[in-house]
């Protein structure tokens, strides 16, 4: 913020597990998949269809990404909107702690040295009836 640089904005995550029991099936074990979340952007006015969110670790670059937004200013904000589809059966009171969303950005432009800046967003989900 404040270098009037734009840059572009990306997404990744790990799947999300139930650390407090090893008894919660959804379906099977007390894995939940980043493929039961998908995610829609909006920036300038455009809303993305839902995408699936490409798994990756942490790390100082991203494994894979998937854009969330390009040629974003400085300032400016963009909204993610994430949908869950919950896998069946599952077990009710299943809450995933453990496991989480990154976000990148790096400059908007087509140097191989720009650097990948990484937040991570820790997120629970927890399934009832």
């Amino acid at each position: 913020m404040g270098s009037g640089v734009p840059f572009d904005v990306y997404i990744s995550g790990t799947n999300f597990y139930d650390s407090s029991s090893s008894e919660i099936a959804c379906p099977t074990s007390n894995e939940l998949s980043l493929k039961q979340i998908t995610y829609q952007s909006e920036y300038g006015g455009i809303i993305s269809k839902f995408n699936n969110i490409p798994y990756s670790n942490i790390d100082y670059t991203p494994i894979t990404t998937q854009p969330v937004a390009k040629d974003v200013s400085p300032g400016s904000e963009i909204s993610v909107l994430f949908k869950l589809q919950v896998p069946t059966p599952c077990s009710s009171g299943a809450t995933f702690d453990t496991g989480s969303i990154y976000f990148w950005a790096r400059p908007h432009d087509s140097s191989p040295y720009s650097p990948w800046i990484g937040i991570e967003a820790p997120i629970n989900v927890q399934i009832s009836n």
